[in-house]
């Protein structure tokens, strides 16, 4: 392949596949359902897509990139089935076909993280599902209502991705201020000597599970 169509292949790789054909239909998450969905996996950095937006709908940013996300999918399979299939102009491709046998209408889903740990309604289907799943297994043993189940899970999956979308953003911004600082791409340390065992530590508390076991030893750090 030549350099322009890789980079429309690799425009087309989603980072998810969820297969919801042979789940029983519920009144959620229904943009699932009955299909095999595509999901691509975005984030939303801090700068003029905040500003621009002086729409007060909550998460309109988001959102925004979120819709974007098919649109670039459909675009990439179409000069793909141009330059490799050659494919006459105003007809559908053999790339484009089958990417509209995923989801509704050949619909991929966006989940986008924002700057600020917004999420875009895409995320909120997906836990949703989850949810969903892990309630219907938990009513199998347990005479519990199902809706009850439901929203069980879905605080905590609310709360537990919460926390790592803060997390996340919160350990971008202080390595790319450590790098500012120290001013070098060296001063970035390798994932052997980040400090992700605090992390674990503060999954274990927010969680109420056992302390977790990690392969380096020594105590835990204590608080100053």
């Amino acid at each position: 392949l030549c350099e322009e169509n890789d980079r429309h292949l690799q425009g087309i790789i989603p980072d998810l596949m969820i297969d919801a054909t042979r789940l029983i239909p519920f009144t959620q998450a229904e943009s699932l359902q009955g299909v095999i969905s595509l999901v691509d996996a975005k984030t939303l950095a801090p700068g003029l897509v905040y500003s621009e937006h002086s729409n007060t709908k909550p998460n309109e940013a988001v959102e925004k990139r979120s819709s974007a996300v098919n649109t670039q999918y459909h675009r990439h399979a179409h000069k793909l089935d141009r330059n490799l299939h050659h494919t006459a102009p105003g007809t559908l491709g053999i790339i484009e076909q089958e990417l509209n046998t995923y989801g509704h209408s050949g619909r991929v889903l966006g989940a986008v993280v924002g700057a600020f740990s917004e999420c875009s309604k895409d995320i909120y289907t997906i836990r949703d599902l989850i949810a969903h799943c892990q309630a219907l297994r938990l009513t199998d043993h347990l005479a519990m209502d199902l809706t009850i189940a439901s929203g069980i899970f879905k605080h905590q999956l609310t709360h537990h991705w919460g926390l790592t979308f803060s997390r996340g953003w919160a350990r971008l911004l202080l390595q790319r201020r450590r790098d500012l600082l120290q001013h070098g791409p060296a001063s970035t340390p390798s994932p052997r000597q980040q400090p992700h065992h605090r992390d674990n530590y503060a999954d274990a508390f927010l969680r109420h599970r056992r302390r977790p076991r990690f392969s380096r030893p020594g105590p835990p750090p204590r608080r100053a």
